[in-house]
């Protein structure tokens, strides 16, 4: 990709590009309801920054060694989590919104109705269940076994 397409497309979400010796950090505000799901980051080292300076957001730093490769797939990385939590929230509107209608039909329809009731959903259609997602409890480092399924390290980056 180009960088001014990456940047132009991160206008909202970039604070900070850092460069640290081998190393380049893309410092990233995401909404505090956001999730980073753990196939998109892979060898990427994500931070979660003890602060952000915006309301509503948790600042993390994604860095990567500092070649063409990397800051690749770095900026896939980012555009799969963009468009991941934009297309929840669109869906998490649309349920809200269905949930609305489905309780005007039970407010205004009697009770042989609602008996006959029919759904057809697309089998095809489903949600996500929890182990495709870092999870708040997920964001710590683990120890024990040796085995990590950390991906955000709460720690600041210097």
């Amino acid at each position: 990709m180009i960088f001014s397409q990456f940047t132009t497309k991160t206008k909202d979400y970039l604070k900070s590009l850092r460069y640290l010796k081998d190393y380049v950090s893309f410092d990233l505000y995401l909404k505090n309801t956001w999730v980073i799901p753990k196939k998109f980051v892979g060898n990427i080292e994500v931070i979660k920054q003890d602060k952000s300076d915006r309301p509503d957001t948790n600042l993390y730093s994604f860095v990567v060694v500092n070649d063409v490769e990397n800051v690749n797939i770095l900026e896939t990385s980012f555009d799969n989590i963009l468009n991941f939590n934009l297309e929840r929230e669109e869906k998490e509107k649309l349920f809200k919104e269905k949930i609305e209608e489905l309780k005007k039909v039970f407010e205004s329809k009697d009770v042989d109705s609602l008996k006959r009731l029919y759904f057809d959903v697309n089998e095809n259609t489903s949600l996500l269940t929890n182990e495709d997602i870092i999870e708040d409890e997920q964001q710590v480092n683990t120890s024990g076994d040796g085995e990590h399924d950390v991906v955000v390290q709460e720690t600041t980056a210097e």
